[in-house]
């Protein structure tokens, strides 16, 4: 089944994502699991609510959720990435 929707960096609720999950989207949780707060995240990853055989891999959002690194990683000249 194609998925009908692609939730991008999920932040949301356990609810919702229990919600998304049921209406076949597919849900990608990046580093914001590292960051205080994200306990409802951490639970839909522990609880099985986001299927382990949907996985999504992203390249564009690397330094989410890792404190400090947003910052250190844009560092280089005019903006541009220090670790390319």
């Amino acid at each position: 089944m194609d998925p009908l929707a692609f939730q991008h960096c999920y932040t949301g609720s356990f609810d919702k994502c229990v919600e998304y999950t049921k209406r076949g989207y597919y849900t990608s949780i990046l580093g914001y699991i590292l960051k205080p707060g994200s306990d409802e995240v951490k639970k839909c990853l522990r609880d099985g609510v986001v299927p382990i055989d949907r996985p999504v891999i992203k390249t564009d959002a690397g330094y989410m959720g890792f404190n400090g690194n947003k910052y250190s990683f844009f560092d280089g000249e005019g903006g541009k990435p220090l670790l390319v």
